[in-house]
């Protein structure tokens, strides 16, 4: 989708959004609370990726909540992407945070999982959707992969639901009665976007 088609869609519920000036893969972020919105730039990167970071101006129910989503480096580029990681941690609040986009790595690779596990969050969808779920379809150059993730620090909020969406083939390609599971034969995407979302649920916890 491009950012007019999701301004045009979206700024009318949620009339509070930001993005940064990064054609292609860019971020942005809406909201229906007003918020005070920062980026910060990895310190290393190829491809210029950055943290995006929204506080709601006077927090959420008497709580405070940081929330902040990524592209994390793309390929095989391991040790940039836990660098960057432990960079996004540092800069978030302790309690009360959540961190959500395309990690690029799938939980299977333990040796980048375990970087957000001993900062201490939690992958919000492990608890709903089984261990064979994907937000990638399986193609000729990879297998089925979910890089999609939203994770939540030690906190007073509570997830109450998750799910992946996005996976049905857009107009063009349901009309004639193209599947998105094509793309497993001939790697052409029929979804809206070759990643499918990642959705969850939260509510803060009885003080």
């Amino acid at each position: 989708m491009t950012r007019k088609i999701l301004i045009e869609g979206l700024g009318g519920r949620y009339p509070y959004w930001t993005m940064n000036d990064l054609p292609g893969y860019g971020l942005m972020m809406f909201t229906k609370h007003p918020c005070h919105f920062y980026e910060k730039p990895f310190t290393t990167s190829k491809w210029k990726r950055s943290l995006l970071i929204a506080e709601p101006i006077h927090g959420l129910q008497n709580h405070p909540l940081t929330i902040a989503t990524s592209h994390f480096e793309s390929l095989a580029n391991h040790q940039t992407r836990k660098s960057q990681m432990h960079e996004a941690f540092s800069l978030m609040p302790a309690e009360n945070s959540i961190i959500c986009g395309d990690f690029n790595f799938d939980d299977a690779w333990q040796h980048e999982t375990q970087v957000y596990e001993q900062a201490g969050y939690e992958e919000v969808l492990k608890k709903y959707v089984p261990e064979t779920a994907f937000t990638m379809y399986k193609t000729s150059k990879s297998g089925a992969v979910r890089f999609d993730k939203i994770l939540l620090s030690q906190s007073t909020l509570e997830p109450t639901n998750g799910f992946i969406c996005g996976n049905f083939a857009t107009p063009l390609f349901s009309q004639r009665n193209e599947g998105p599971e094509l793309v497993e034969t001939d790697d052409l995407v029929r979804t809206p976007s070759d990643h499918m979302a990642v959705v969850a649920d939260f509510k803060f916890k009885p003080t």
